[in-house]
């Protein structure tokens, strides 16, 4: 049961965060994205071309608050599930950032379009 509540809780942590940071930080960005089903990009991910800084840094965040967010509930939940849930995290967002970490040579003018069969990084 707490197996197929963090495969099913933890995309869905994902999507409501982003959509959170979407909508605070850009009003209309959150209208670009869509569900992603392949790999790397399982969850919620751009459809369209997106700043490769922009992404970085949402992603960037979406690591680090999330698995903050897992530590602070580490009084609550068995120790167990906790690492499940922070390993499943991990899992998830591991594949996106080494992504991102390959096309650092572009941070300041590339652009990132994801599609169901490529990631590919333009440079301005």
């Amino acid at each position: 049961m707490q197996f197929m509540g963090g495969m099913i809780g933890v995309p869905l942590v994902h999507f409501f965060f982003l959509l959170l940071m979407l909508h605070t930080k850009e009003k209309r960005a959150a209208k670009t994205w869509r569900w992603y089903a392949g790999w790397p990009w399982i969850g919620y991910a751009p459809s369209g071309y997106l700043s490769l800084s922009r992404l970085r840094r949402l992603h960037r965040q979406l690591f680090w608050v999330l698995l903050l967010l897992a530590g602070c509930l580490y009084p609550w939940l068995p120790l167990p599930l906790l690492a499940f849930l922070g390993g499943y995290h991990l899992y998830l967002l591991f594949p996106r950032l080494f992504l991102l970490w390959r096309f650092r040579q572009h941070k300041e003018h590339g652009y990132v379009i994801i599609n169901e069969k490529d990631t590919s990084c333009y440079a301005q």
